[in-house]
């Protein structure tokens, strides 16, 4: 083998590497992303539960409103 094989087959080795390493990274990301998916769900799923209170809060809240406007009265 001369200089230039040498230098060639380290190159590629190193190209693999890099290559390998980038997959790993590709398949972490991905990982990643489908926890934060299934988090986004679960925090629009509270978001859903909480409305709903704030929407009977709110009920309630009007219904005090009136009870103190007819005892004003």
């Amino acid at each position: 083998m001369n200089l230039f094989e040498i230098l060639e087959s380290l190159i590629l080795i190193l190209v693999l590497v890099e290559l390998v390493v980038l997959l790993y990274h590709i398949f972490k990301m991905r990982t990643y992303e489908r926890k934060i998916e299934a988090h986004i769900v679960k925090m629009e799923e509270h978001m859903t539960k909480m409305d709903r209170h704030i929407d009977a809060l709110d009920k309630h809240v009007t219904k005090l409103d009136e009870l103190l406007k007819e005892n004003k009265k």
